[in-house]
């Protein structure tokens, strides 16, 4: 989960990145963060991890 969720944020900041203007920075918005964005759905992965995992600290998150 860690590594999806480290993949995610590196293909998320990339993409952020090339964003050049408000339209695409609301699609980069809608995409990562909207109700059916990528973030979301990896957050909804979380409820089927054992609880050990749940508690593994994530390396570079703070």
């Amino acid at each position: 989960m860690i590594d999806q969720l480290e993949a995610l944020q590196r293909r998320a900041l990339d993409e952020l990145d090339r964003a050049g203007d408000e339209t695409a920075l609301d699609a980069w918005r809608i995409a990562y963060l909207g109700k059916k964005g990528a973030l979301t759905a990896v957050l909804r992965g979380l409820g089927s991890l054992p609880p050990e995992e749940r508690r593994a600290p994530a390396s570079g998150w703070t």
